[in-house]
């Protein structure tokens, strides 16, 4: 290696150290398919970054990654983002949950991956401990930090999450559409996982929800609605979504809002963010 190419080397990675997108873009494990980004891509890294930042400075962060098909949410989300996070953080826990432990224990596979790869070593030190091969429950060697894959329907207990990513809580949209399933999926949101980050409490944490957009108005209706019922007000999440989305006009009309009986005053813990 000439002395140019190992500077070039030593500053890629030194971005790639503290920027969410040129992480992806170096520890990339899929080189027959490359990482194609777009202006969503950059938002959304973007906010994480930010989010990260404050993190760091003792402030939580409540994201809503709202996307199309195939639009690299999960790649985002639930493959690069684990792995980035622990670079930074080796003694903090995170947990993955989508609507079944299969699904979460993929992203654990792939979080291995990118760890173990030689790119990801030149950018950090954190590995996982090989006595823990577990896809459900890894363990940072030499640290604290734990990575948990979990199901939506049980799995949370006894884990603890200052990282708390949710991808896919719904397998399909019958799913989305069936009342017992919104219902039960967010008692185990509000019950079971957003209680692994000690609620509302002083504590520091960073929760992260990712959602096909079919199923957003599902989301926040049950949201709305959860709202008034618990009298209970989430703390501002900030909704990250494209400009095709037709649905949030009239899931926020007053209309709406007059049913679920809330105020606009009542909604300050939702955000949104419109993406080009």
């Amino acid at each position: 290696m000439t002395e140019y190419e190992r500077m070039k080397e030593e500053c890629e990675a030194s971005i790639a150290r503290n920027k969410m997108i040129e992480f992806m873009k170096y520890t990339w494990l899929r080189p027959s398919k490359p990482l194609i980004t777009g202006r969503h891509t950059e938002e959304i890294c973007a906010k994480i970054d930010k989010a990260v930042e404050n993190y760091k400075k003792g402030i939580s962060s409540y994201l809503h990654i709202v996307v199309p098909f195939r639009h690299g949410k999960s790649d985002i989300s639930s493959r690069y983002f684990p792995p980035y996070f622990l670079g930074h953080f080796p003694d903090m826990e995170v947990i993955q949950a989508s609507y079944g432990a299969t699904l979460s224990e993929g992203f654990s596979k792939d979080v291995k991956k990118c760890v173990q790869s030689d790119k990801y070593k030149r950018l950090f030190n954190t590995k996982f401990d090989s006595s823990s091969n577990n896809a459900s429950e890894r363990h940072v060697k030499g640290q604290t930090g734990k990575y948990f894959a979990v199901g939506a329907d049980g799995g949370a207990t006894g884990k603890g999450a200052d990282l708390l990513i949710i991808d896919d809580f719904f397998k399909n949209r019958s799913e989305a559409e069936s009342e017992t399933t919104r219902s039960k999926r967010w008692e185990s949101f509000t019950q079971d996982f957003l209680s692994r980050c000690l609620q509302f409490t002083s504590y520091l944490y960073l929760i992260l929800v990712g959602m096909l957009r079919t199923y957003l108005e599902t989301y926040l209706r049950g949201m709305i609605s959860r709202t008034r019922i618990t009298k209970r007000i989430f703390p501002c999440l900030t909704i990250f979504t494209s400009r095709q989305l037709k649905t949030m006009e009239h899931i926020f009309s007053p209309s709406v809002l007059t049913q679920a009986g809330i105020g606009d005053k009542k909604l300050h813990w939702v955000r949104m963010v419109l993406l080009h």
